[in-house]
């Protein structure tokens, strides 16, 4: 698990670090992911289920890495994850019942977004999935988000999946993307 405290340099040689999120950060990531993470393209739950879920960061069933500006120690990005059993239908032959990771939500402030902070997020959220003895890691996007499609490829995902979701995404195709990361292949 992601040590509250522990320094991830993650862009600009140290003018951009991530820090795990500590119980104290949720409301902190809500806004984030409030204010900046609502477009066409991604489904947000609601303010009340979001808002327990990071409530978990408290209990450690849910894991968060913010990044920090310097030298104002402005969050300018976040990322959740948690791990438990969301995609046995996605799991390797013969792991189908092994716990897996799941990245939740990923959201950089829009004058921060385009220089690989996002994938610098994830790639460190699946880093720590990895440090925990999780092999592998998932998210969903909408299948006409290209940009978080490339911030998934960059950090190493690959496409398993595609399909009708028009409930959830009602912009554009209605389909969803599953993603995953093999953290055996890092």
């Amino acid at each position: 698990m992601a040590t509250p405290g522990k320094i991830l340099v993650i862009r600009n040689g140290g003018s951009i670090y991530g820090t795990a999120a500590r119980e104290s950060d949720a409301q902190t990531i809500e806004d984030l992911i409030i204010t900046d993470g609502q477009n066409e393209w991604n489904y947000l739950p609601e303010a009340e289920i979001l808002r327990k879920y990071l409530a978990s960061i408290a209990n450690g069933s849910v894991f968060g890495i913010k990044a920090l500006a310097k030298p104002i120690q402005s969050v300018v990005g976040a990322v959740t994850y948690d791990i438990g059993h969301r995609y046995p239908q996605y799991q390797p032959l013969g792991r189908e019942d092994a716990v897996h990771g799941y990245l939740s939500e990923a959201v950089v402030r829009p004058d921060y977004a385009g220089h690989g902070l996002g994938t610098a997020l994830l790639s460190a959220a699946i880093t720590d999935l990895g440090e925990m003895g999780i092999q592998e890691v998932y998210a969903m996007r909408h299948a006409d988000n290209d940009p978080s499609r490339r911030m998934m490829e960059k950090s190493g995902m690959v496409l398993v999946d595609e399909f009708p979701d028009p409930e959830i995404r009602p912009t554009g195709s209605g389909r969803t993307a599953v993603m995953c990361f093999l953290v055996e292949n890092q």
